[in-house]
């Protein structure tokens, strides 16, 4: 006893050593933090001890998994059901378990069975069943199987994972407490120490103004104009216009005879011989006497000598051309047509075709299931379903793909549900789901490990520039990625089934808010128009094994298309 004494003495000694701090105070932290709904696996330290922060989150967990817990067991008392649970994919698995094993000690009290049963529902389930029979349920007891969820969205924040060395592991640098971090523009990886890029084009977390389309770099991007700067203009690193210096860069046509000076967008030829008094320079350079032109000169203009424009000068003429024309190098008086659609940023002046026209150009679009832009240049897809030029019944539901739209219809197969009603438009973020319903008696449907079957829907186009894989799908759970839950131990893995035309597609498990999240990604292009159902699956794994798993089946639509 009083060795035990001293180990806890000597523990707290190390805690306030460092900053006065107990590891009640760690814990009450940790509580604190729970209650708010903070991230277990990202808080704020309050004490530099290994100690303090297995504490904290140990505290923080217990407290989340309780509040869950809870929420079901009132569930299960208010509403006699458990099934709303499944229309908000924020509820948990634990709600769910502490629900159905709430109904379950509840139905026992009703039929006269004992609360103390001895059925193979798990120690955890038991705990809760007698509690609720004996309708005094304890808002102390949890069970930790969660649930895995779907989220359509670009959400990818990241979090360092921890690694078990800090020092001289970390691929850019250290976040102390055995964790590394990456710089700006880039997010870990699941190992927890190596760095990757983000493509803050793909997450529309980009700054690019209207008029300028994003293009990713290795740990930014830049913004890249879909107009041209125009002749005599060339793009700059930082996306504006910049004159080009024709006589610097040795580009203009000024004779021998005569010096080049630069003007925005153009340049002007100035004779090198100042002529004297008396004389004045015609439009070649010459110094004629003056006195040869008191009769007045002659305005060559008059006879149109130029193609477009004339400009009368002492002795002679000069031609020029309008805008979208350039003067010919072989006669100087000929205005040529700039072909803007040949020019080097041409292939970027429109997002589909550019047509070029005398004078100037103009951008069209697919024929069908696009508009041109405001801006004269971009492709904007119609949406039909929004718009209401589809053809979809009324049991079916229209979803907007790239240049055009689908009418889907889902049936749910036996012994499964559908949560909520049939919607006449799908977005992006929209979950199609149908969970397990079996008769008691129905053993097969019961050990069916299957618990729910889920469609979402997706649309990519085909991509032009694909130098590295791009993340489209996120399957979020409320598995710890830091290790056990302190009733046991839990995980989670990711496979694609089926639908994996030409192994275009990967899946991957890492770790965003100290939780697993499987990010389904496209690591090869794929020639569109396409359409493929890429079958997923997430098995919860436990100590003893599967515990049952979720299907998701993405349907995705791949235009022809790179807009």
């Amino acid at each position: 006893m009083a060795l035990c004494a001293l180990l806890l003495c000597a523990l707290v000694g190390v805690l306030r050593g460092q900053e006065q701090i107990t590891i009640e105070d760690c814990c009450k932290d940790g509580q604190k933090r729970g209650n708010d709904n903070e991230d277990c696996a990202a808080l704020p330290l309050i004490s530099g001890s290994a100690t303090c922060r297995i504490v904290q989150e140990q505290c923080c967990v217990t407290v989340l998994e309780d509040n869950m817990c809870t929420t079901g067991i009132n569930m299960a008392k208010d509403q006699s059901a458990c099934d709303s649970l499944f229309t908000n994919t924020c509820e948990t698995k634990t709600t769910k378990m502490c629900c159905d094993c709430c109904l379950l000690g509840k139905a026992a009290q009703e039929n006269g069975i004992s609360c103390d049963h001895n059925l193979s529902v798990g120690y955890q389930c038991s705990l809760v069943s007698r509690a609720c029979c004996v309708d005094g349920a304890s808002d102390n007891q949890t069970a930790p199987t969660p649930q895995t969820e779907l989220l359509n969205q670009d959400d990818n924040t990241e979090h360092p994972a921890p690694s078990d060395e800090c020092s001289g592991k970390c691929a850019h640098r250290c976040a102390g407490n055995d964790t590394c971090a990456c710089f700006t523009g880039y997010k870990l990886k699941p190992d927890g120490k190596s760095c990757e890029d983000i493509n803050e084009c793909l997450l529309g977390a980009s700054n690019c103004r209207a008029g300028e389309r994003c293009i990713n770099t290795e740990g930014s991007f830049r913004c890249q104009r879909e107009v041209s700067c125009g002749t005599g203009y060339e793009l700059t690193d930082s996306n504006n216009c910049k004159d080009i210096d024709e006589c610097d860069t040795g580009i203009h046509n000024c004779g021998p005879e005569f010096e080049c000076q630069n003007t925005q967008g153009s340049f002007r030829c100035l004779p090198k011989v100042k002529c004297g008094a008396g004389f004045i320079q015609d439009a070649l350079g010459n110094c004629i006497d003056i006195n040869e032109f008191l009769c007045a000169d002659l305005n060559e203009c008059e006879s149109n000598p130029c193609s477009q424009e004339c400009a009368n000068v002492y002795g002679s003429y000069q031609c020029y051309c309008r805008r979208g024309y350039q003067l010919s190098d072989i006669d100087g008086m000929t205005c040529e047509d700039i072909d803007e659609c040949a020019l080097p940023t041409g292939g970027h002046i429109c997002s589909y075709r550019c047509h070029n026209t005398p004078g100037s150009f103009h951008c069209s679009c697919p024929t069908s299931g696009y508009t041109l832009a405001v801006n004269g240049r971009s492709c904007q897809d119609i949406d039909e379903c929004l718009t209401g030029r589809h053809t979809c019944t009324e049991n079916q539901s229209c979803f907007n793909v790239q240049g055009g739209f689908r009418c889907l219809s889902f049936e749910c197969p036996s012994n499964y549900r559908r949560v909520g009603e049939t919607v006449a438009r799908l977005e992006r973020s929209d979950t199609i789901r149908c969970m397990k319903s079996c008769q008691s008696t129905d053993i097969a449907c019961v050990l069916d490990p299957t618990h729910s079957i889920s469609h979402t829907f997706i649309s990519l186009p085909t991509f032009r520039e694909f130098t590295r894989p791009e993340e489209i799908v996120f399957l979020r759970t409320t598995v710890p990625a830091y290790g056990t839950y302190h009733l046991g131990s839990y995980d989670v893995k990711f496979d694609i089934l089926e639908g994996n035309v030409e192994n275009a597609f990967d899946i991957i498990k890492r770790v965003e808010h100290g939780m697993y999240v499987g990010v389904v990604r496209q690591v090869k292009p794929l020639i569109g128009p396409m359409t493929t159902i890429l079958k997923l699956s997430m098995r919860n794994l436990t100590g003893q094994g599967d515990s049952g798993q979720n299907i998701i089946n993405v349907h995705m639509f791949v235009s022809e298309y790179w807009f």
